[in-house]
């Protein structure tokens, strides 16, 4: 199910979200984001209406977590290469963050080099 908003799924909501435990948002129950990956490998393929994957979202957060960023790519390897309708590859949503986290960053580019030619 789609938040009409933005066509986030529940996958995207923890994506964004700074908790990585169970916890509430706006009245949401929102779950951390590698369990969501586990019950549903297929919801790491889902675009929002930015053309966003969770990877994505999970990419541009200032505190982008390691363990997220690894279910997302593991559920959809193919999501390095995937640019956003801004044209931005999750890798660079990272290194533009404030706090550029290096491990998220590093494990972006080493899931699939050939990114940084696309």
């Amino acid at each position: 199910e789609r938040d009409d908003d933005h066509g986030w799924t529940p996958l995207h909501i923890a994506a964004a979200s700074r908790q990585h435990s169970r916890h509430i948002i706006s009245g949401i129950i929102v779950v951390p984001a590698q369990k969501l990956v586990e019950a549903n490998p297929a919801a790491a393929c889902v675009l929002d209406k930015e053309g966003r994957l969770p990877l994505h979202i999970a990419s541009a957060h200032e505190q982008a977590w390691m363990p997220v960023v690894q279910a997302l790519l593991q559920a959809f390897p193919a999501g390095a290469q995937v640019a956003e309708n801004m044209g931005m590859f999750p890798y660079q949503l990272v290194a533009q963050t404030r706090s550029c986290h290096l491990d998220c960053l590093y494990e972006l580019i080493r899931s699939d080099p050939t990114v940084l030619f696309l």
